[in-house]
């Protein structure tokens, strides 16, 4: 069943990611091959008030607001997909599928993941389109192999696992103080925000406490090991165990909210 609610979700989601992402990647194009000095002076022979260049500083903004456009528009799609979808008016229907509630969830988070992760790749090859220069391959395989040469096979696999982790825990934190908010009879937009902030803060004390008691016995391990070793084991300790303990937290929160106490009235 849930690969149906993953089929159901990124088709409806795709919609309307897909033609922002192709716009995001012809406006790269046509800033790639637009010769901005060049613009410039053919303005000073032919125009003499900078008709050319300003069109090319339109194009320059709009790629600019394209980019975070898109950024903004895909946590606002993907914070409105979970609420619409099983705290309003579509809940009704969603809560009536044979499906259990962290199912729900779990569909939830992995189309929010997948299309974070695919808002960030389409923006980096759009700035890779624009900057693009001759050389730029061999550039990028020798920056991956002085990263492997100092990390080891393992950072490959510790870098994005961080990463994954730290997002998802992002998002679950989002959905847990939205499924809280919803819980208040009157304000519900503004309770959320009030328990995002308040989650943040907890995050931020727990993990304070937790990096302090470990700092001591973790610079006694990786006193003894390579640098390279080090900095993985750091980011484990640092960063990916802390991300799944609280995304744990937040999950297991927001399950017992949709499982016990929803209201949709």
């Amino acid at each position: 069943m849930l690969t149906k609610l993953l089929k159901y979700e990124f088709k409806a989601t795709a919609r309307l990611f897909l033609p922002f992402y192709l716009v995001l990647l012809v406006f790269a194009l046509v800033n790639r091959f637009i010769d901005f000095e060049q613009l410039v002076a053919i303005d000073a022979q032919v125009f003499g008030f900078g008709v050319l260049e300003m069109f090319g500083f339109l194009a320059r903004l709009l790629y600019f607001v394209l980019v975070v456009g898109i950024q903004v528009m895909t946590l606002l799609i993907l914070l409105q997909r979970f609420y619409k979808s099983l705290l309003g008016d579509e809940g009704y229907l969603m809560f009536t599928l044979p499906v259990h509630p962290r199912q729900h969830i779990v569909s939830k988070l992995i189309a929010a993941a997948v299309w974070i992760t695919a808002s960030g790749l389409v923006t980096a090859s759009s700035i890779m389109i624009i900057t693009a220069r001759a050389g730029m391959w061999e550039v990028l395989q020798r920056a991956v192999s002085v990263f492997g040469s100092a990390f080891g096979v393992t950072g490959f696999f510790v870098f994005p696992g961080a990463l994954l982790a730290v997002m998802a825990s992002g998002i679950l934190m989002i959905y847990a103080a939205v499924a809280l908010g919803h819980i208040s009879p009157r304000h519900k937009i503004l309770v959320s925000l009030a328990w995002y902030a308040a989650l943040g803060f907890a995050s931020t004390t727990l993990l304070f406490i937790f990096l302090t008691r470990i700092r001591a016995p973790l610079q006694e391990i990786t006193g003894v090991i390579n640098d390279g070793m080090a900095i993985n084991l750091g980011i484990v300790w640092y960063v990916l165990l802390p991300a799944v303990v609280l995304g744990a937290i937040y999950f297991v929160l927001t399950n017992y909210i949709l499982e016990r106490r929803l209201n949709l009235e």
